[in-house]
């Protein structure tokens, strides 16, 4: 394409008039093509030489009109491109956040996610916590009742006392250990991992203090942070809670936002105010039922996921696409394609291996937080 002469403070014009300048990717092919002196994208920056005198050509694909550009004027292009259209001296990191900000807008209408969220949480139990809940305490009570009726006879036969020793070795070994490897596992915590205070990582401590009031969390677990992937936990000790939060966690709003984090705070914390921890020992009983404890535990994450998304809407998004594919890669991926893909995927080997699993499926998590997110909006 033969480009059109110059004129004053032409570039102005051309990207005003020529240029979809408003388009990231074509701000960003245009000034790497003009860096590199090559062609980016649909953009090419031709070098030509009239006589003495070198100038370079600029053009766009379809675009009828070229840029005519000398070397001082290419640097001053660049440095206009720089301010009024990048506003960052690091062009890469520039573009590659539009393009993910473009990839999280597509994500968020497909679930059409409001952005703000209520002065108080109030935790709706998925239907299947109760159902297993209801069904783990009948059990433990039915087994509760067994063993008196059965100390009972024993008692009657005269064959108590022996028993009754069995059981009170066999019950203080398993408290006993069970003690001591969780007294380990917390000194272990406390000992490599960095503890969050008013003064120590304030913004995360107060995340954690608003969310817990707001949950109406009685008591404020310890809270730490140590070294690890994109996971949290909670677990009790004594009359301690203590929150655990990965580093990877952590990094997610090392950018301002905090909507990740906040949503697995709001997770960690729902286990607290569901009383998921405490209430594990009382209904030990119901273990004798293959599975039934596992289909508990998955569907106490389905409430503590519906928690954390009224803390962050979009950062249960957002935090279950992290846990799918990692946090560089997960905005790359359509979400409504994601669980069409899952759905036609699915048969009786993915559904068997759930069952074998404290945590639902991804999808499945995925799929529960997108129709949570319709109920909360009729």
């Amino acid at each position: 394409m033969e480009a059109r002469p110059p004129l004053l403070d032409d570039y102005r014009k051309w990207l005003h008039y020529s240029l979809n300048s408003t388009h990231p990717e074509k701000v960003y092919n245009l000034f790497k093509a003009i860096d590199t002196k090559s062609t980016s994208g649909d953009i090419s920056c031709e070098k030509r030489t009239t006589g003495d005198k070198v100038v370079f050509a600029i053009s766009c694909g379809s675009v009828t009109d070229g840029l005519l550009i000398d070397e001082n004027g290419l640097d001053e292009l660049k440095k206009y491109l720089k301010k009024n259209y990048i506003g960052t001296e690091d062009v890469d990191n520039w573009y590659k956040e539009k393009v993910q900000h473009q990839a999280r807008a597509e994500n968020y209408r497909s679930f059409e996610s409001p952005d703000e969220t209520e002065s108080t949480i109030r935790i709706n139990p998925h239907p299947k916590e109760i159902f297993y809940l209801n069904l783990r305490i009948v059990i433990s009570v039915l087994v509760y009742i067994s063993l008196i009726i059965g100390g009972y006879i024993a008692f009657l036969q005269g064959a108590l006392g022996g028993m009754l020793l069995i059981l009170i070795l066999l019950l203080f070994s398993a408290v006993f250990v069970t003690t001591m490897l969780k007294g380990l596992f917390v000194g272990m915590i406390r000992g490599n991992s960095i503890r969050v205070t008013k003064d120590q990582y304030p913004e995360v401590f107060s995340i954690v203090s608003e969310l817990a009031a707001k949950m109406d969390v009685k008591k404020m677990p310890e809270i730490y942070i140590t070294h690890g992937p994109f996971n949290a936990f909670v677990m009790s000790f004594a009359r301690a809670r203590i929150l655990m939060l990965y580093s990877m966690v952590v990094e997610t709003a090392l950018k301002g936002d905090y909507g990740v984090l906040r949503f697995v705070i709001a997770h960690e914390l729902c286990h607290i105010r569901r009383r998921h921890l405490s209430i594990e020992k009382f209904l030990f009983p119901s273990r004798i039922i293959p599975f039934l404890t596992l289909a508990y535990y998955r569907a106490c994450e389905y409430t503590c996921d519906r928690a954390g998304y009224l803390a962050s809407p979009k950062g249960a998004i957002e935090g279950t696409l992290i846990m799918t594919t990692g946090k560089e890669i997960y905005m790359k991926f359509n979400i409504v394609r994601h669980l069409e893909d899952a759905a036609e995927s699915s048969g009786f080997w993915t559904w068997l291996s759930e069952k074998f699993l404290t945590h639902p499926h991804m999808t499945k998590r995925l799929a529960a937080i997108r129709e949570y997110g319709e109920l909360v909006r009729r």
